[in-house]
């Protein structure tokens, strides 16, 4: 399938680390947790991944805990876990027989909560465990019990190739699910032989498949050599936008960067966006980079943010933010021809500009959310693509947390406070979140 390469010039900002003041934008939020965080144990390592806001403002994290479990906590205003939710507000779901996690999660109007991720099952090949994974769905009621309408017994598994993950989630008007994420398919060879490609399932709200949407309810396109669908998003005329991070020729030279695909309402790419459906923006500089985790978001005029980082051979490790007009064309009035980037300051090896989440404020402003070596980085960008210097420390904003932690998510309240969720890195690794003043 044809692609569209948009190279462009960038805006590199340098990344300082530094601390929001107090009461200032970007100041951590003294009415929620302690001084604003909130830590979770699950027993044993875990890490959230997803998070949403309720209709009565309770949050709900995702992610993985326990013995390779989904893990769910849902918190009230003040940072407590809900003791309506669960066991004293967590919720743990074993699915397959050698573990599980999630990494997405969507809120329905009735409380009701879908979570997707993967299961991973093991099979016999040639003599040896060959391990496997599934898309793997499950839907809670609002009290945190395994809704039985739902799949069976709460729960929906689907093979899609030999391996494949749910990354991403997002729910349609008619109430329909569509899960995203890759799945690699290459014969008998083990993973690290297989090519990932894009991978889509559609479900109904009952948890079956949907025979409309592509070939029994799922989809796969491979883009380029490989890519990884790391989120999706739909568009108020219900067609489906993914991004991802990607690996493909330029002139005859491997290169890497974010890719999108568009698809129409069933399964098919859409050719109105970029060449034939497909859109990739060469970021790496070859097969020496290591790709990064891009996410996406719709502007309220359909423009669409992606954000991640990367890593180019000559420049170490950077953030990326780019826009795209509505048909698939960087769009040049953002950043410098429709790119910024942060780049690590000199000497600040353990910092790490890039994007693990993005979320769109009500007044069009940017926010990204990623880590540091002890800690959450959250940047704030204007609509053009510039630092918004009102936000932390010349738009920057880090909090300690512990060594390695790493912000995951972000959701933005009616109140225009951001929640900001991942994990600590101590060795009892525990869902964080901070909550910081919009």
């Amino acid at each position: 399938m044809g692609r569209l390469l948009a190279v462009a010039l960038l805006v590199v900002l340098p990344l300082e680390v530094a601390a929001a003041a107090g009461g200032g934008h970007g100041s951590l939020d003294p009415s929620f947790g302690k001084g604003g965080k909130v830590m979770t144990s699950f027993g044993s390592f875990a890490s959230a991944g997803a998070v949403v806001i309720q209709t009565d403002g309770k949050l709900v994290a995702a992610g993985y805990g326990g013995p390779g479990d989904f893990a769910l906590a849902r918190y009230d205003a003040t940072g407590a876990l809900d003791p309506g939710f669960g066991s004293d507000g967590k919720v743990t779901t074993a699915i397959g027989a050698s573990g599980s996690g999630a990494s997405a999660l969507v809120s329905q109007k009735d409380g009701k909560l879908v979570a997707a991720g993967f299961s991973d099952y093991t099979v016999v090949a040639e003599g040896n465990d060959l391990p496997l994974s599934r898309f793997a769905i499950d839907r809670y009621n609002a009290n945190g019990s395994l809704d039985p309408s739902f799949g069976r017994g709460g729960k929906v598994t689907t093979a899609i190739g030999v391996r494949s993950s749910a990354t991403a989630l997002a729910m349609q008007k008619d109430g329909k699910f569509v899960a995203a994420g890759f799945s690699e398919d290459n014969g008998s060879d083990r993973i690290g032989d297989r090519r990932p490609a894009f991978a889509l399932a559609r479900y109904n709200a009952n948890g079956s498949l949907d025979p409309s949407f592509g070939s029994g309810g799922k989809v796969t396109t491979r883009i380029g050599l490989d890519a990884v669908c790391d989120t999706v998003v739909i568009r108020a005329d219900g067609k489906i936008v993914t991004a991802g991070w990607g690996n493909f020729n330029v002139a005859g030279w491997e290169s890497q960067g974010v890719v999108l695909a568009r698809y129409n309402a069933n399964g098919t790419l859409d050719p109105s966006f970029g060449r034939g459906g497909e859109v990739t923006t060469a970021i790496g500089d070859g097969d020496d980079d290591q790709g990064g985790y891009f996410t996406l978001a719709i502007q309220k005029d359909g423009k669409l943010i992606a954000a991640g980082w990367g890593s180019p051979q000559v420049s170490g490790n950077r953030g990326f933010v780019l826009r795209y007009n509505a048909n698939g064309s960087l769009d040049r009035s953002f950043g410098r021809s429709g790119k910024v980037t942060t780049v690590n300051p000199s000497g600040a090896d353990a910092l790490e500009p890039g994007a693990n989440a993005l979320a769109i404020e009500e007044d069009g402003k940017i926010v990204t959310a990623g880590s540091a070596s002890h800690g959450f980085v959250l940047i704030r960008y204007k609509t053009h693509g510039s630092l918004d210097r009102s936000f932390g420390s010349g738009g920057k904003v880090t909090t300690v947390i512990t060594l390695d932690a790493e912000a995951n998510a972000l959701a933005i309240e009616k109140d225009g406070k951001i929640v900001a969720v991942g994990y600590s890195g101590d060795d009892d690794g525990r869902f964080a979140l901070a909550r910081y003043l919009g």
